[in-house]
């Protein structure tokens, strides 16, 4: 007689020799057990990613899965240095990243994905202090601190206040159609009063998951906001964010130090995570619209961020940045077909994978939780000829195994 029945996780190993539940079929994993995953794309041992989200720890599943590694950029000691700030003179925003970081920051694999950003404000009541971004304050510091690494390095934001401007910095990721996602980094922020870090989802102001640092807070105080965060007439929406505050006594908590920090953005709610910890959530004007992935790091002299001295700065530290999502849309987001295409949309284009790479179902499923390796994604289960199936964002995977005798003999 024929019976269906789930494979428990156990079986799982046992699946290959009985030939059940097997993906030798993909042209992508005859090598995968030696060789790297292109992690810049979807790892090619994975069909989709799971994580845990939520006081439950339920599932939520995506699709896509990046990772972007600043940590072993340089080749020998002492490869990178500081760059100058800009003068009172240079407020155009023009300047390009200094030469020492050129071969990174300016090449064809960092600028396929992310985009620095020269855009500026003027001054107003509110924002007192004119702002411009520039690509001189984005560069590559030597990790004095870090001994795993022989030639250990971070990315560094920078903003520093002149006497006539805040000189400011911004990098977006250039997948601008994220429809839910789990993104995260590991980083620091140190410096002076008056400014703000800030780690986001964006499409525009109504829009947009937040984790700012405001180096005018005590440095144990995180602050994880839903945009709007401020009614149409001017007054606060307390709903928008919640500010946590970590215990005093744990100087681990201190955002001057290394932490993982993590948003996930799911249909109804979004959860934020310090250090794998659940620390806020939030089911308040919940994104509605495919997004991108901001870093900044600025000031502009506003009662909200601070004010800060002529002649201080503050920076953002930036050890990696991971994301995982599903997508809604062209990569260049809901908009790049009506406004003038930069040249990274048009590069997603140009590499936008067919629909059918996907396969019929998710077939391998992969954690990026709880792996030996942070990036480095690990197959948790495997489903039977895509059973598997994402449905409305989520997915439910399930393997049919035909038990016969020789499974009857194993279970």
């Amino acid at each position: 007689m024929l019976t269906l029945s789930l494979v428990p996780l156990s079986l799982l190993a046992l699946a290959p020799r009985l030939g059940l539940c097997d993906d030798s079929s993909d042209s992508d994993s005859s090598s995968n057990s030696t060789a790297t995953p292109n992690l810049k794309q979807n790892s090619n041992n994975c069909s989709c990613y799971a994580i845990g989200s939520g006081s439950s720890n339920s599932s939520e599943f995506f699709s896509y899965h990046r990772f972007y590694d600043f940590r072993s950029l340089a080749t020998s000691a002492d490869q990178f240095t500081t760059p100058d700030p800009v003068s009172d003179d240079e407020d155009q925003g023009t300047e390009g990243v200094v030469a020492d970081d050129a071969g990174y920051l300016n090449s064809t694999g960092f600028m396929d994905d992310w985009e620095i950003q020269n855009w500026s404000t003027n001054a107003s009541a509110d924002f007192p202090v004119r702002m411009v971004n520039t690509a001189r304050n984005i560069y590559i510091s030597d990790d004095t601190g870090n001994t795993d690494i022989e030639y250990p390095t971070y990315l560094t934001m920078r903003t520093v206040r002149l006497a006539d401007f805040s000189s400011a910095s911004e990098m977006q990721n250039n997948q601008q159609n994220m429809m839910h996602a789990s993104v995260r980094m590991r980083a620091r922020v140190v410096g002076a009063s008056g400014a703000v870090a800030g780690f986001f989802t964006y499409y525009d102001d109504d829009n947009e998951a937040d984790i700012e640092i405001l180096t005018q807070y005590p440095s144990n105080q995180y602050e994880y906001t839903n945009q709007p965060s401020v009614s149409k007439d001017g007054n606060e929406i307390t709903a928008a964010t919640v500010n946590v505050t970590m215990p005093s006594s744990d100087a681990a908590d201190d955002w001057t130090q290394w932490h993982d920090h993590r948003i996930d953005w799911l249909p109804h709610r979004c959860n934020w995570y310090l250090d794998g910890r659940l620390v806020a959530s939030n089911s308040y004007s919940v994104p509605r619209k495919p997004s991108g992935l901001v870093l900044n790091m600025w000031s502009n002299g506003g009662s909200w961020s601070g004010n800060m001295t002529e002649g201080d700065a503050a920076e953002f530290h930036v050890q990696w940045v991971q994301m995982v999502f599903n997508t809604s849309g062209p990569r260049g987001g809901p908009d790049a077909e009506t406004k003038k295409m930069r040249r990274s949309a048009r590069l997603l284009e140009e590499r936008e994978w067919p629909e059918e790479q996907l396969g019929p179902g998710c077939e391998t499923v992969c954690r990026v939780d709880g792996v030996k390796a942070v990036g480095y994604p690990e197959v948790a289960y495997v489903s039977m000829g895509g059973a598997a199936g994402l449905v409305a964002g989520h997915a439910v995977v399930w393997c049919v195994v035909a038990a016969v005798g020789a499974l009857l003999a194993w279970s």
